[in-house]
């Protein structure tokens, strides 16, 4: 018989476990199959690595990412309703030169329109984002996050050329 111990691992891997055996699989399996399945793995673990610290204050919570680069990957999701939300970007308020302004706000748009349970999303204001629908603000914030990722360097660089002409 198993140890608890040994049970308990079998029952409920962990993501590193899963990320260390898919990239096993793939390693075997066709190079195409292989990259999906690392592209899976890259994003499970991205979406670990994520921190949000949860603030409650006379009844009203938020969430904040915790990032060294509050600048850039800073966000802030708060719930105003039941089922509305509200997502502030950072970096938002000084993207203003296309083309780089077009990809951020469709990028951002993008990420939350693509949780599960959002009915809706608008553009309330240069850094707000108002998300109508049955999420939770975790989800929301990782997917907003997730998104800025894939921006990150350009949005770094846009940044900075402000900042240090």
């Amino acid at each position: 018989m198993a140890s608890p111990s040994l049970r308990k691992q079998r029952s409920a891997p962990n993501a590193a476990y899963l990320g260390v055996m898919l990239k096993m699989i793939a390693r075997r399996m066709r190079p195409i199959v292989g990259f999906f399945i690392l592209v899976f793995v890259s994003g499970v673990m991205a979406e670990e690595s994520i921190g949000i610290d949860k603030r409650t204050q006379h009844g009203f919570t938020q969430l904040v990412h915790v990032t060294d680069e509050p600048h850039i990957l800073g966000v802030t999701v708060s719930q105003e309703e039941p089922q509305l939300w509200v997502v502030f970007i950072n970096v938002a308020e000084f993207v203003r030169e296309e083309p780089l302004e077009t990809e951020f706000r469709s990028t951002v748009e993008r990420s939350l329109s693509g949780v599960n349970g959002v009915k809706s999303v608008e553009e309330a204001d240069r850094e707000v984002w108002v998300v109508e629908g049955s999420v939770q603000g975790e989800e929301l914030m990782r997917a907003t996050v997730s998104g800025l990722k894939t921006i990150h360097e350009k949005l770094k660089a846009y940044v900075e050329s402000i900042f240090n002409p």
